[in-house]
């Protein structure tokens, strides 16, 4: 059978490639270590589907590995060839390939009760694809992957059901063998790096737990590599394992299986969301399974159907910056606020309708399984009590000494009384963030200048301190150094109403503010709870007409002579 990859092997060396030895040392390291781990009995579901992942990086980037590299991945280029006969099964839009007459690790169970020349096992695998097949293309509308021409046989997708091929301890893995440029299944795109790719099953699943489940979530995880593979094969890989892990569950609810990630994530909040396999520390080694959790709430927070305009937008873009173009242009958002909402959700892990929009539809389950296990979700290991007395924590030196990019720290607080926060750094990178929780609702403040002031403390509610670092661009798992100094409140703090300088009135209000002020007020500024501006207004005789600001609690800053003089917060209707 034609080997892409050997071609392309072949005609590469009439052409100067600059090698990269790190990229190629990485990918095979990755291998064994993958390999390695995934024969051992005490691997993780992820462990047992490591393998997508480095081929897909290794195709992206095949000119630049080193012949050892190329050699050792060339051989998955190669579509399985049974040593009994193949025999396939056409299903829908698929095309299975198996044996019976092969050897042991090769063969699927020949038992067929219901005497239609198709094994009962095979039928079971089919049957799945389709309930995958529904989901993924009828109702979420993503583009079927390209047909393969005759590579397979005919243009159906090809799936080879194996356990020699699919390697001990292996769930099932997908390989992107040939970039065909634009998917000729999509309507009103154009893809520039879309790739054919077949996948490899297991010719059975004993001993992976329940048979069922592992079947059901290899195809949902899978097959979704092929589908992203058939929009771009460039797609950064911890978004794509993101996806994928998070298809498992659209695809079959219930099955949970992805719940045994969640731990990575709680376990460590300070390690970078697009960490990446290459990269060090390597203690972190698939850490991209459990950020599921961060298209869980974005879907939750817009609709599935994001899923599909994130995939169409990385044909040209990143994924952050797919993220924040569809935020933008359709959910008046953008990255930025939807990674500090997402880090607060994760802090106040709550279903309770009255803590909207920080909530999970299933926020009551992740906690029962993520406490089942010893985790470190805060940054400090006992609780920070102010009682009036200054209390500096230092990262370097109170703390882990590590706050990637696109991560946070968070603090077990109480109080005595009020208080007022201080975050020192050098960085611009990070901005600190309390969360208020009480069993009516959750409040956000947002520090000002690294600067939160707590004049109104509730004994009732539970404080959460959060330093974000939310950096996009960083291309370094370096941390950066912090201090924060939690400290006395100050009364004359701007942020808070100060009935000697102004009276706003009505609260809540409906459609005009009014305000009684010494000062001449020249401007009125209104922001959220995250300290985002939703509307700027010229000041009329003493009230603002606040005109479309959605109901909700916000921040009303008064300006005069460009310089901030109160802040009000008031409740709109």
């Amino acid at each position: 059978m034609k080997n892409i990859l050997s071609v392309v092997l072949l005609l590469s060396s009439f052409i100067i490639t600059a090698q990269n030895i790190d990229l190629s040392e990485s990918l095979v390291n990755a291998y064994y270590k993958g390999k390695s781990t995934a024969v051992q009995k005490s691997t993780s579901g992820h462990n047992n589907l490591w393998l997508t992942p480095i081929l897909t990086k290794a195709f992206a980037n095949w000119d630049e590995l080193t012949a050892e590299a190329q050699t050792l991945f060339n051989v998955y280029s190669e579509r399985p060839v049974f040593s009994g006969t193949e025999l396939t099964y056409t299903s829908g839009n698929y095309l299975f390939h198996y044996t019976t007459t092969g050897t042991t690790d090769e063969n699927v169970d020949a038992t067929d009760l219901n005497i239609n020349g198709v094994p009962d096992y095979v039928e079971s695998i089919a049957e799945k694809f389709a309930q995958v097949y529904v989901k993924y293309h009828t109702t979420l509308f993503l583009t079927v992957p390209p047909g393969d021409g005759s590579d397979g046989g005919n243009s159906k997708y090809d799936v080879y059901l194996s356990n020699k091929e699919a390697g001990a301890g292996t769930y099932g893995w997908v390989d992107t063998y040939k970039a065909v440029g634009d998917n000729p299944n999509s309507v009103g795109i154009t893809e520039t790096q879309s790739a054919l790719s077949f996948m490899v099953m297991r010719s059975n699943y004993n001993g992976f737990g329940d048979v069922e489940k592992a079947i059901s979530v290899t195809v949902a995880h899978e097959y979704m590599h092929s589908i992203q593979a058939g929009y771009s094969y460039s797609i950064e890989l911890w978004f794509m394992e993101a996806s994928s892990t998070w298809a498992e569950e659209y695809a079959f609810p219930g099955y949970d299986d992805n719940f045994q990630y969640l731990i990575d994530f709680f376990d460590d909040p300070d390690v970078a969301l697009n960490f990446d396999n290459d990269e060090t520390p390597t203690d972190f080694y698939n850490h991209w399974y459990s950020t599921w959790l961060l298209l869980q709430y974005l879907t939750e927070q817009t609709n599935n159907g994001i899923v599909k305009e994130l995939y169409e937008r990385c044909i040209t873009q990143t994924i952050f910056n797919a993220i924040n173009s569809e935020l933008s242009a359709n959910w008046d958002s953008d990255f930025a606020n939807f990674f500090s909402s997402f880090i607060i959700t994760n802090a106040v892990l709550s279903q309770n309708s009255l803590h909207l929009p920080y909530v999970y539809n299933r926020a009551d389950e992740y906690n029962d399984y993520i406490n089942s296990y010893v985790y470190t979700f805060y940054e400090n290991s006992s609780q920070i009590h102010y009682t009036g007395t200054d209390i500096v924590w230092d990262s370097e030196i109170n703390g882990n000494k590590r706050l990637m990019r696109l991560s946070s720290d968070n603090f077990k607080f109480s109080s005595n009384g009020d208080f007022r926060l201080i975050l020192s750094t050098l960085s611009t990178e990070l901005e600190l963030i309390l969360v208020k929780k009480t069993a009516s609702g959750v409040s956000v403040r947002k520090g000002d200048n690294g600067v939160i002031n707590v004049t109104d403390y509730d004994a009732t509610a539970t404080y959460i301190p959060i330093v974000i670092r939310g950096d996009v661009d960083a291309k370094s798992t370096a941390s950066v150094s912090y201090t924060l100094k939690f400290t006395e409140a100050d009364p004359n703090s701007v942020f808070e109403n100060n009935a000697d300088k102004v009276v706003f009135y009505p609260n809540p209000v409906e459609s005009i503010l009014y305000f009684n002020v010494d000062e001449r007020v020249e401007k009125v500024v209104i922001k959220d709870v995250l300290g985002n501006i939703v509307s700027q207004n010229e000041v009329y005789e003493n009230s603002v007409h606040i005109g479309d600001v959605p109901a909700g609690m916000y921040f009303v800053d008064l300006y005069s002579e460009n310089k901030k003089i109160v802040t009000g917060k008031m409740l709109f209707q």
